[in-house]
């Protein structure tokens, strides 16, 4: 059970609001815009439920229902401003609410009365992105685009830049087929939530299902939009945890997308399967750009933010980091576990991919990239479990992969090669200390056992690694082999 930090909010929740012009009343000195009840949904008790519920045409739309629609009222708002919407309420949101440069941050309440397992819905029944509907949205350069259901972006006015929460809401998408678009890629900017360099976002107790795009896309096409995120904070978030592989994902593209971010911490988080291979996706595409992502934390460790307790991590897709070299660093996780293998949402069975993006103009790595007490699974396939290019560095301790299956040993342990950017080889480092590699690998009969180092890249375990007997498709330990519990 979720603990719920509130300050004023279930006292705000009572006043009655019976039109559509702005209301506002003021807790611990911030304004609070509590969305009129007539425009809510009623009958949907149970969870998840917006979809089959939303029958009522007095919702909030984007062009179509109402005047003015909720986006045009909330960036009348001022910063800061807490919009709350009613515990239990179901509302159809169709193009999202959209948070503009010249709009000021606003943060959002879906359960003023702290009533666990009765959050707010959000429902975006978009399914495309024709121009003249309500699920018209455009990109920063003016593109059409399939919009997000929630999205904040940094103000072009910098005092407006306040911290911002956004707390205690379920979101739901239509792609009820769970298929990332790729014949559609204006759909893949639907996401549940989208920040664009934002500062001080503080996320607690949300679940997203069935969007196009990603749960959470942090800075989309930086290329375009040279702001970074800064200090995001991540607790008790979810998508789509309740899928199991195989079946329709929640995610339409990535768990979590990462393309800009300085400082970020996620703690208290469950994803079941995505559309795409990743759960966890730092893909900066800027190419030598001033961007990437830097000093990230995903823990499963408890932690307690803003008077809030969260724990575990938990995702199916693998993670993936293929950015700008000079740009991106400083990335660890610890204590999480890839629940399940998943060929539907990872084709090429590997747990840990760090590649460079394109060529980039950037040689110098900005930092290294650590994997501490986490367990993986990796299938048969004639990729690596672990993938990692020059010039980055990937260090792994105290975790367990598994991989391959008793009738195939194609897959490898380790993949540890050179990269040439603008003309020079770089290679690439891998440290492995007491971690356990289980299951039916290839490459056993010679060293570098289970797996290829390039020339010109290093691989350093400690406690070195022996091979089965003979190349037997036993397993291969890394240290101890009692510590190695998920031999098959």
């Amino acid at each position: 059970m979720t603990t719920k930090r509130k300050v004023g909010l279930a006292a705000a929740a009572t006043v009655l609001v019976t039109s559509v012009a702005v209301a506002l009343i003021v807790r611990a000195g911030l304004p609070i815009y509590n969305v009129p009840t007539m425009y809510r949904s009623t009958g949907c008790v149970a969870s998840n439920q917006c979809a089959q519920c939303v029958a009522n045409p007095l919702l909030w739309t984007d062009g179509n229902a109402l005047t003015p629609s909720l986006t045009s009222v909330v960036r009348g708002l001022a910063a800061g401003t807490i919009v709350t919407f009613a515990t239990d309420g179901c509302y159809e949101i169709n193009g999202g609410i959209n948070q503009v440069q010249s709009t000021a941050p606003i943060s959002y309440e879906g359960n003023p009365l702290g009533t666990p397992g009765q959050n707010a819905e959000l429902y975006n029944a978009c399914q495309n992105h024709t121009a003249g509907t309500d699920c018209h949205g455009t990109d920063q350069n003016g593109n059409i685009v399939g919009p997000p259901v929630l999205t904040e972006q940094f103000p072009m006015n910098p005092s407006n830049n306040v911290p911002i929460t956004i707390e205690d809401l379920q979101i739901q998408g239509n792609n009820h087929s769970g298929n990332y678009p790729a014949s559609d890629q204006p759909m893949a900017y639907a996401s549940g939530i989208l920040l664009n360099g934002t500062a001080g976002t503080f996320i607690n107790d949300v679940s997203v299902d069935n969007t196009y795009g990603d749960c959470l896309t942090v800075n989309p096409d930086v290329q375009h939009f040279q702001v970074r995120t800064t200090n995001l904070v991540v607790e008790n978030f979810s998508g789509a945890e309740h899928n199991i592989p195989g079946n329709t994902p929640g995610c339409g593209r990535d768990s979590v997308s990462f393309e800009s971010v300085n400082g970020a911490t996620f703690c208290g988080t469950s994803f079941g399967p995505p559309g795409e291979p990743e759960s966890w996706n730092w893909e900066d595409d800027s190419e030598g750009a001033n961007m990437g992502s830097i000093n990230v934390l995903v823990t499963g460790r408890p932690c307690n933010f803003n008077g809030i307790p969260a724990s575990g991590c938990t995702f199916v897709g693998f993670v993936q980091v293929n950015s700008n070299v000079a740009r991106t660093g400083n990335i660890r996780m610890n204590d999480c576990q890839q629940t399940a293998v998943s060929p539907r949402s990872n084709s090429s069975g590997t747990a840990i991919k760090v590649v460079p993006e394109g060529s980039n103009s950037g040689t110098l790595p900005a930092g290294n990239f650590r994997f501490t007490n986490d367990t993986f699974k990796c299938f048969s396939s004639s990729s690596a479990c672990t993938v990692v290019q020059g010039p980055f560095t990937l260090s792994v301790s105290s975790s367990v992969f598994t991989l391959g299956s008793s009738v195939s040993n194609t897959q490898r342990a380790f993949d540890v090669t050179n990269n040439t950017i603008g003309g020079t080889v770089y290679g690439a480092n891998l440290y492995l200390s007491t971690d356990c590699f289980a299951g039916f690998i290839s490459n056993l009969s010679s060293p570098p056992y289970g797996g290829v180092v390039g020339s010109a890249s290093t691989y350093t375990p400690v406690n070195t690694p022996y091979p089965p007997p003979m190349g037997s498709l036993t397993g291969f330990f890394n240290g101890s082999k009692a510590l190695c519990s998920a031999v098959p």
